[in-house]
């Protein structure tokens, strides 16, 4: 697929064999040291349709909607963009509980209590903290994230560079909070409620990926307003290309075998095999590495395979 990439990351390599890289033994003391990898670190761009979106959301300065299971990448795609292009990362996780303008500012009302009983009232604007897409318009705010995805009151000085914002989980929201973006991403700017305008450069405009689990319907003119793709299950080869990014080309064999196991309930149509995502893959391939355990052990492999991939899945495919 050839055409002028403004994102361009590397491609992955040929899809590994089983029988590349030596069994794992079953001894965690004899096994090969195993990265100490996150899932953010490490991102493989196996399907050239992803990769396509990213610069088509670059171009046309569009939010890209990426559409998905929970745990299929979506979230780590946001952080690997941001590293591969070098800019700032600027992440927002949204409940159910994100109020409309949270997401372009927060206001500190208690503080502005405290100031008016003490008589130390301070300008209008002292009680705006900036949200993601204040920091992530204005090249003079630096992502200052906090647990929950809510942004410091201060400011500081950050490197003059564009931002990538990833709004996560926007499905979580009540159908306000994406009716509230229409404006702020359709323009890339915003009016502040004590006056002025945030807006970002045209040359230097963030990069937006908003992900959605597709659990509540989204409002159609904050679909027109976005480029959207769906990441799709990945096949047995695509798996093992994310595993050898993740573990090395020596686990080979036990990344195949995990990878055989998954695509097989999967095929079965069972409640077992609904929603394995590519994250519970990698947490089972880490758990044999780390505690030497192989598909031929044959009493803890059942049970591993159950606590890292079946869950309680049954249970809930006969509830329903």
């Amino acid at each position: 697929m050839k055409y002028t990439k403004l994102f361009n990351p590397p491609p992955p390599g040929p899809p590994p064999s089983a029988d590349d890289g030596p069994a794992v033994p079953a001894s965690a003391d004899d096994g090969p040291a195993v990265p100490d990898d996150s899932t953010d670190s490490v991102y493989v761009f196996y399907d050239e349709e992803l990769v396509l979106a990213v610069n088509v959301a670059l171009a046309t300065r569009r939010p890209l909607l990426v559409f998905g299971p929970p745990g299929c990448g979506k979230s780590s795609l946001a952080r690997s963009a941001a590293r591969e292009l070098h800019r700032r990362f600027c992440p927002y996780v949204v409940t159910a509980r994100t109020e409309p303008t949270d997401l372009l500012w927060t206001y500190d009302g208690l503080r502005r209590l405290h100031d008016a009983q003490s008589r130390r009232l301070r300008k209008e604007a002292a009680y705006y903290a900036p949200g993601v897409l204040w920091e992530a318009f204005n090249l003079g705010l630096a992502p200052q994230t906090q647990p929950g995805g809510r942004t410091a009151a201060a400011a500081r000085p950050a490197a003059d560079r564009p931002a990538v914002v990833l709004i996560d989980e926007i499905d979580k929201a009540d159908p306000d909070v994406p009716n509230s973006l229409l404006e702020p991403l359709d323009t890339l700017s915003f009016r502040l409620p004590f006056g002025g305008t945030v807006h970002a450069s045209e040359n230097e405009s963030p990069l937006v990926i908003i992900t959605s689990n597709n659990e509540r319907d989204l409002p159609r003119p904050f679909l027109r307003r976005c480029v959207t793709t769906t990441v799709k299950p990945p096949t047995t080869d695509q798996l093992l290309l994310v595993a050898r990014a993740h573990f090395g080309e020596g686990t080979d064999a036990l990344a195949a075998a995990v990878a055989s196991h998954l695509q097989r309930l999967r095929s079965e149509g069972t409640a077992e095999g609904e929603g394995l995502s590519t994250a519970e893959y990698l947490d089972t391939v880490r758990a044999c590495l780390r505690l030497g355990v192989t598909p031929d052990s044959p009493q803890v492999w059942p049970l591993l395979t159950r606590v890292t991939l079946l869950k309680n899945r049954g249970r809930l495919g006969e509830e329903r």
